[in-house]
């Protein structure tokens, strides 16, 4: 009876710690944010992609996002670079609504691998849980120069580009060439994205978002 007596606290507290424990791996959040997994491309992979507009070869990797209901990991292609690379700036970003339904990643681009500057930019849709949302979708890029005296403004616009058919996701991209088209200076990309919304019979558009700033042309 001694030994049980000395063992007790040790094994209460043993059992204390598992049960918080399970409550951290398998709580509401954890179990929820597991339910599911959407696989739209094979993951950690990297591919190359020559992108409509000036043909820019971009880089995507495999990477993993979490659904807007919070109940599935999607895995979808991230841009992360301009070929050949060198200093790329880069925003993802993510968001969704209820009305209509749907979940968006936008992403911008901007890159000094061509001395005027290269700049991409991606939209993709899905439904809340992560599913894909096939619809007639378009994006809108500009490359935009920083002027001290009045602040950034556009130097490049792309106009709004849809895709030939219905899918879940579109890019663009800008080619400067070797002397960037404004001067040089501080050079960011800005996107918008949209897709057609078949309940509300018209144009669901999020952004803008922004990219970081690159100096071109890159210092030698």
């Amino acid at each position: 009876m001694v030994k049980l007596r000395s063992l007790r606290k040790p094994l209460l507290t043993l059992l204390a710690l598992l049960i918080a424990f399970a409550s951290v791996q398998f709580g509401p959040g954890a179990a929820t944010a597991s339910a599911g997994t959407k696989q739209y491309c094979p993951p950690f992979t990297t591919i190359k992609r020559t992108a409509p507009g000036d043909g820019l070869t971009f880089e995507f990797y495999c990477t993993e996002f979490l659904s807007e209901d919070q109940r599935a990991f999607v895995w979808d292609w991230e841009l992360i670079g301009v070929k050949p690379k060198r200093t790329e700036r880069r925003t993802v970003w993510q968001g969704g609504r209820a009305s209509p339904p749907y979940m968006m990643i936008l992403q911008s681009l901007i890159s000094d691998s061509h001395a005027g500057g290269a700049a991409g930019g991606m939209v993709t849709i899905h439904t809340p849980s992560g599913d894909d949302l096939n619809r007639r979708i378009a994006i809108l890029m500009r490359i935009q120069y920083y002027r001290p005296s009045t602040g950034w403004g556009t130097c490049r616009n792309s106009v709004w580009h849809e895709a030939p058919t219905q899918r879940s996701w579109y890019y663009w991209s800008l080619d400067n060439g070797t002397v960037p088209d404004c001067g040089n200076g501080s050079y960011r990309t800005q996107v918008y994205g949209r897709f057609f919304s078949v309940s509300l019979n018209r144009w669901e558009q999020r952004g803008p978002i922004y990219s970081p700033a690159v100096t071109l042309p890159p210092p030698v």
